[in-house]
Order: structure tokens, then C-alpha cells, then sequence
């Protein structure tokens, strides 16, 4: 495996050792991370960079979800916020969308709610 693809509970660890005390639903991560592409992504079987590559160009995703690291309540945890794949968007597109496009806003949302943005964690896909 590349050392740019880890498993989902090294990135658990590294956000542990990074943040301390923080609440992770770590059930909501696929099992492979990509720190390259920043994506939680499933393998079965097959090498990993072939299967990222196929996750991020598919186009039949219902869902996309952005974790993202957040303070709230003087506490940390890694909140994941959903979005629909309404337009047979490849994940990778959703990726660049979402970074010149969705996060201003989703950043003033979380604001405007009383939470504080702490950084873009990745970003993952439901079928």
C-alpha cells in the first residue's frame, strides 16, 4: 500500500494525537484514507490506487460527506455534513466544488449555529 493510502484508525490516531480530547464517530469512515486526495474510500481486493481512482471519477455516488473538525460547546469532534448527488457528479468534482463553492457557506452555517470551524478533515461517498 502507498504511504499516501493509511487505514481509517491511523487517521483516527493522528487526529487523537493532534487534537486530544476529541469525539470521533469513526464508524462514518470508510476503511482507507487517501491523505493525497483527502478521501475515505472502500477496497476490496484490488489496489488501492486503482480503486481511489475509481471511486473519485464514478458518477453514480448518492451521496457525498465532508468531515470537517469542529469546536462546539468548548469541545471538539469531527462532524460530518451530507450533501446529494443530484447532478452525476464524480466525487472528484464534488471535491474541487466544494472547496471553491460549498465551504464559505458551510463554514458561515456552522458560525452562525453557534459552532466554530477548526479545519477540512476529507471527504467520503455513499452509495
Amino acid at each position: 500500500m502507498s504511504p499516501e493510502i493509511v487505514p481509517r484508525e491511523a487517521v483516527v490516531e493522528s487526529l487523537r494525537e493532534e487534537f486530544g480530547e476529541i469525539a470521533i464517530p469513526a464508524y462514518r469512515f470508510r476503511r482507507l484514507f487517501s491523505r493525497r486526495e483527502q478521501v475515505f474510500f472502500d477496497c476490496e481486493g484490488e489496489d488501492p490506487e486503482t480503486c481511489l481512482d475509481r471511486v473519485l471519477r464514478r458518477e453514480d455516488h448518492a451521496l457525498f460527506t465532508v468531515f470537517l473538525v469542529i469546536r462546539e460547546g468548548g469541545g471538539l469532534r469531527v462532524m460530518a455534513v451530507s450533501f446529494p448527488n443530484i447532478g452525476k457528479e464524480t466525487l472528484e468534482h464534488f471535491i474541487k466544488r466544494y472547496h471553491t463553492q460549498l465551504k464559505p457557506s458551510n463554514i458561515m452555517g456552522l458560525e452562525a449555529s453557534g459552532r466554530e470551524y477548526v479545519r477540512y478533515l476529507g471527504c467520503s461517498y455513499e452509495e
